[in-house]
């Protein structure tokens, strides 16, 4: 490519351009896992896949494409990526991919890591402070629920509290026992 002006007096100035690029553009980035807005839980994997398309030779991978949090930094290089390890918080989740010429193209997504929640546990049987006859069967229900896994009443652990000697009595959400002790119970 060569430039040339002329004045107005006929005087001209020509200059000649050599190796100059012409680039098929920046990569082009798709993020696939995880959707934006999506909640996670602290401290449970995150799978985070994307691809990139350089217009001028194709498909890039490996070290050409770098994951990054607004909170975190880089957590990972590749296609895909596994992290457990996000701090609590709202994620800018950004993949950035560079190809052979320094061109680089990104795509961003937002994710909300937080707190683990406690299951909530509540007793439908025996009743606060219910009375019982020695020799009868005492039946105890109860339902676990957990935000994140959902039924966890096959895991509860039953124990009794007589005597001072704390004793596990059984194990699900319902328990029945026979025959109990005389004396004042405490079932947790």
């Amino acid at each position: 490519i060569s430039l040339k002006v002329t004045d107005s007096d006929g005087a001209s100035s020509t200059v000649s351009v050599k190796d100059i690029l012409i680039d098929a553009g920046q990569p082009i980035v798709t993020i696939a896992k995880p959707a934006n807005m999506a909640p996670y839980v602290f401290g449970k994997p995150i799978v985070f896949e994307g691809s990139a398309t350089d217009p001028g030779s194709g498909a890039l991978s490996g070290d050409a494409l770098v994951w990054s949090s607004s909170i975190d930094g880089v957590i990972g290089k590749g296609n895909s990526v596994t992290v457990s390890s996000l701090s609590i918080g709202m994620h800018t989740i950004r993949l950035t991919a560079t190809d052979k010429d320094g061109w680089s193209g990104n795509k961003d997504i937002v994710i909300t890591v937080q707190s683990p929640q406690a299951p909530t546990l509540s007793v439908a049987k025996p009743y606060y402070k219910q009375t019982f006859f020695f020799g009868k069967t005492v039946t105890l229900s109860a339902k676990a629920t957990d935000p994140e896994e959902g039924d966890l009443s096959s895991t509860i652990t039953w124990f009794d509290l007589f005597s001072g000697k704390k004793t596990a009595v059984g194990t699900g959400s319902a328990v029945t026992l026979s025959p109990l002790a005389i004396g004042a119970h405490s079932i947790i």
